[in-house]
């Protein structure tokens, strides 16, 4: 991940590399579980707060 500021504008970069697997049927869950956060994490919003 990386963060940066060019003028008036935030550029985040994320990459995710994944390779094939097999996953095992009680497990299949707890992926779906983190496929969900990260879903969310890429459409969370950013706060800015001002500090004087």
């Amino acid at each position: 991940m990386s963060v940066q500021a060019e003028d008036d504008k935030i550029i985040y970069y994320r990459k995710r590399e994944q390779n094939s697997a097999r996953i095992p049927a009680k497990e299949y869950n707890d992926l779906v579980k983190y496929f969900e956060q990260v879903y969310k994490a890429d459409r969370a919003k950013i706060v800015f707060v001002k500090s004087e």
